[in-house]
């Protein structure tokens, strides 16, 4: 923590000034300064010979007690500094190709999958004493090997004490959704089976889907947070009416619980564009659906669907969420509060039009920051109903920023992802995400342009975090600077699908393939979070908070990771590894990121690099 000296000038005028002072360096600093010995900054007091006279004497020995009498007390903060607990396996090497995930199971084991062209999944299970206790080959059974490059990871986590991977491939004209069991404690496959299949969906057909207004056909996997519990569902385009959503709900052991399919309520619109799921063990699926029409299907119309397939039930009951007609939704996120029941649905929305808390779709506030337009709606399952609603507002946060990054502006970052709290709160979690296009023609040697291309490339900013009530009042705000540039494109709720979903499967061609190293992630430590990121160590050595002052990551190889934590008035930046060398990095695969049960602590890949050798590592490590 920074050491706060009170000085008073030795002069006629008796002038009080205060500021923060490192304690090692014993430097100016603000609220993101390092806490070292305090010690250092009693021996820079006193290394200037003074020539005072006796009153003057007397005041430079009160000043030189006051800063001594904090001390102990930092020496007291220090031992209080939180310290996770840190374990490695053995060392190995970094895959360059395909893609990898780590998953912590209940048993204390821990597996390592790493998906490739050349071996299909290598599987490698370690036990609670985080040693090497198997690796398993696999080869999938459904499609050739070298077709994982194309194919899309729909999702992965633990049921009855074995991972469950589930792989959507297309193949010729149809849509394939694979489901692979693994042994959760043997490493080895237990079992492969396809599925679900959308038939009529040639590559053609999804093309034409892309320039359309209909959503594109494919699967959403979605595992209840709580319980073993999970839901698949199906999207056919090109189906007709009420055949185009349908709903599986499954046990741990895999098995068919219930599945019905899904119509708009009252069938008054056309279109369907399923969003988001939320299993609540075996009682219940929850779905949220956009749904419009167009010119041609009855007017432009659009509104919000809520449906709930119950316990018994062969059908979805469902209604329009208040509203909804206001507004158009492009993505959203819900969650269960375990403390009442109610689900918290996150949504961005484009504008509101009309009605309570309207927004003006012209105003320049909305043209410019209109990424960060969020609707927190709060529904009540039992009655399909919105119990409240509001707008997200950010004043506390646009403050922090102005105060201590140096903002000129309003705070621009996107909902990545929301934590509910104890008290029912919820706490929103931003990044600034500023994408952009590149243009790349090319001329042949007379001048005249003979082809061109586009790149993508995003800048991941600044961390912000905002608390909010359960009517949307603000209850604080703080941010984080931070700057990592990396190609390819990122977009809202990031970390919120991260781990559900997709991969880049990289083949050592763009750095966007190493994406999963960028952004940030959130642990949840006594109603506090700890916010994890790779950096620069000049970023972290960098007195200065202004956003302008850091430098952007463009080599995740040369960062380290660091953890922050804020105690509602400073934020303590510390390396979760400790202090590096000069040479030496130590950084962790976000996207690998494989959280324990009470959000405390995670396994994931970590990557050591020393000069210019590097080996990987899985990492575990535990905050409480």
């Amino acid at each position: 923590m920074p050491i706060l000296i009170l000085t008073r000038e030795i002069k006629t005028r008796k002038h009080y000034s205060s500021t923060f002072i490192d304690s090692k360096t014993g430097q100016r600093c603000g609220p993101f300064c390092i806490t070292g010995s305090a010690k250092h900054l009693l021996s820079l007091a006193l290394s200037k010979p003074l020539n005072l006279t006796l009153p003057m004497l007397k005041k430079y020995l009160w000043l030189l007690l006051f800063i001594a009498l904090p001390l102990k007390a930092v020496h007291a903060q220090d031992d209080k500094k939180i310290k996770p607990r840190i374990a490695t396996s053995d060392g190995f090497e970094e895959p360059q190709t395909g893609s990898a995930r780590v998953i912590l199971l209940k048993n204390g084991n821990t597996l390592f999958l790493n998906f490739s062209l050349k071996n299909g999944i290598t599987v490698t299970l370690y036990g609670p004493d985080h040693k090497k206790k198997s690796q398993s080959g696999m080869e999938i059974e459904g499609f050739r090997q070298r077709a994982l490059k194309n194919a899309e990871l729909k999702g992965y986590f633990e049921a009855d004490g074995n991972l469950l991977v589930f792989i959507e491939k297309q193949m010729g004209s149809e849509l394939n959704l694979f489901r692979i069991l693994i042994s959760g404690t043997t490493g080895k496959k237990i079992s492969e089976t396809r599925i679900k299949t959308i038939e009529n969906v040639s590559l053609m057909r999804l093309g034409v889907v892309e320039f359309s207004t209909m959503a594109r056909s494919g699967f959403i996997v979605r595992k209840d947070p709580n319980s073993e519990y999970y839901a698949i569902l199906t999207f056919n385009s090109f189906e007709k009416g009420n055949k185009r959503v349908h709903v599986s709900h499954y046990s741990p052991g895999n098995n068919l619980i219930r599945e019905s399919f899904y119509d708009s309520p009252g069938k008054k619109f056309t279109f369907i564009d399923p969003v988001d799921l939320y299993v609540n063990k075996d009682h219940y699926v929850c779905l949220i659906t956009y749904l419009f029409n167009t010119r041609r299907t009855g007017g432009k119309a659009s509104a919000v669907g809520i449906a709930k397939l119950d316990a018994g039930d062969t059908d979805f009951h469902g209604s329009i969420l208040e509203d909804s007609d206001d507004y158009t939704v492009k993505n959203v996120a819900m969650k269960l509060n375990s403390n009442n029941g109610s689900l918290y649905l996150v949504s961005r929305i484009d504008h509101r039009k009309k009605g309570k808390g309207a927004v003006n779709p012209n105003s320049n506030d909305l043209l410019r920051f209109r990424r960060t337009k969020l609707l927190v709606n709060i529904i009540d399952p039992d009655k399909m109903k919105s119990t409240g609603s509001f707008l997200v507002t950010q004043d506390l946060l646009n403050q922090y920023v102005n105060k201590y990054l140096g903002y000129k502006h309003a705070y621009g970052g996107e909902i990545q992802d929301f934590l509910i709290n104890e008290d029912n709160s919820i706490t929103l979690l931003y990044e600034e995400l500023d994408r952009k296009v590149h243009h790349h023609s090319y001329q042949s040697s007379g001048g005249s342009t003979q082809g061109g291309m586009d790149t993508y490339s995003t800048r991941l900013g600044e961390i912000g975090i905002s608390i909010l009530d359960t009517r949307g009042k603000e209850l604080d705000a703080y941010a984080v600077p931070k700057a990592q540039i990396t190609e390819g494109s990122v977009y809202e709720f990031n970390l919120y699908n991260r781990n559900q979903t997709d991969w880049k499967f990289r083949r050592k061609i763009t750095r966007d393939e190493v994406m999963g190293y960028y952004s940030y992630d959130a642990l949840q430590l006594g109603g506090n979070q700890i916010l994890i990121y790779n950096d620069y160590i000049k970023n972290f050595n960098n007195e200065r908070t202004n956003y302008r002052s850091i430098k952007n990551v463009k080599y995740v190889s040369e960062t380290n990771t660091l953890f922050a934590i804020y105690d509602g008035k400073n934020i303590d930046r510390q390396f979760l590894f400790g202090e590096p060398g000069k040479k030496n990095s130590n950084f962790i695969n976000m996207e690998m990121i494989s959280k324990n049960r009470d959000n405390t602590g995670f396994a994931t890949m970590m990557v050591e690099k020393r000069g210019k050798k590097k080996v990987a590592k899985v990492l575990w490590v535990d905050f409480k």
